[in-house]
């Protein structure tokens, strides 16, 4: 199965069927588990908050921007709040949620591209963003390359993404937070900050999710094999899902120094250099 096809599958009912379970009504316009704090009261809110948690980790967020993985347009609004529409170019695979998003905000450029496979002129873009997205591309290292030549020296990568076990077609698991850093290191970012924060989001969103579900059976609304189908569902995505981060990266600006860029490379040379010499010590 083709990531374009995988990615089809677990999102076209949304965008169908109105009878979804979880779908409009619960979601809105977005498509993601959410970030979650005493205060959020629902899961359109929680999206709303992971989408300008992403955000608000670009010091100054400026255009042009480039969002990837838009899905129905949810997370363009929020940027849209920032930055003119006109600033602002999305792309995805799906043909069907890129028109809904072009229907959302028509003066945005909304392009049909795999994030693994960018092309845009080098230095186009000042910020680049992806909100939930990123566990779905074949290749994560070839979307941040991508993403390090598209953005302009000096510019912004932004991002949550799912840890999880790799399906079939995807080409770009990492372990942990710790090796998410460490990819973006290695490619060339600098300045790179991974958070890990699966339990304000994942276990937030599942937990939401069942104390929604379980109202809704109490109520009679919804029957025992449904809830129990859609409990499963929860837990099979919490179990394949140990992770969720969100990062920041930046692209090293030529002639500037970048001192996170390969950090601790000073203390290291030095710490080899007191093993050598004490080696018969």
């Amino acid at each position: 199965m083709t990531t374009d096809k995988l990615t089809e599958g677990l999102y076209k009912d949304v965008l169908n069927t109105e009878q979804e379970l979880l779908g409009r009504e619960f979601f809105g316009k977005f498509l993601n588990w959410g970030y979650w704090t005493a205060e959020t009261e629902h899961q359109i809110q929680a999206c709303e908050n992971l989408a300008n948690l992403v955000l608000d980790l670009i010091p100054t967020l400026g255009g042009p921007v480039l969002e990837v993985g838009c899905g129905i347009g949810g997370v363009t609004v929020e940027i849209a709040k920032r930055v003119a529409a006109a600033d602002i170019t999305a792309i995805n695979v799906l043909d069907e949620q890129l028109e809904q998003c072009r229907q959302l905000i028509p003066e945005a450029s909304f392009v049909r591209m795999d994030a693994a496979d960018m092309r845009f002129e080098p230095g186009s873009f000042g910020a680049i963003v992806s909100v939930e997205a990123a566990h779905h591309f074949s290749s994560r290292a070839d979307f941040f390359r991508g993403a390090l030549e598209a953005l302009e020296p000096g510019g912004y990568l932004s991002l949550c993404d799912i840890i999880g076990y790799p399906f079939e077609g995807r080409g770009s698991h990492v372990a942990n937070p710790a090796a998410y850093q460490a990819l973006l290191l290695e490619l060339g970012f600098c300045e790179v900050r991974v958070l890990d924060i699966t339990a304000d989001s994942a276990h937030a969103h599942a937990d939401y999710i069942m104390g929604w579900l379980r109202a809704r059976h109490e109520r009679g609304e919804l029957d025992q094999a449904r809830f129990d189908l859609a409990g499963i569902g929860r837990v099979v995505r919490m179990a394949l899902s140990p992770y969720y981060v969100a990062a920041c990266a930046r692209k090293p600006i030529p002639g500037k120094p970048s001192w996170r860029a390969r950090p601790n490379e000073h203390i290291d040379a030095y710490l080899r250099e007191l093993v050598v010499k004490t080696a018969y010590v």
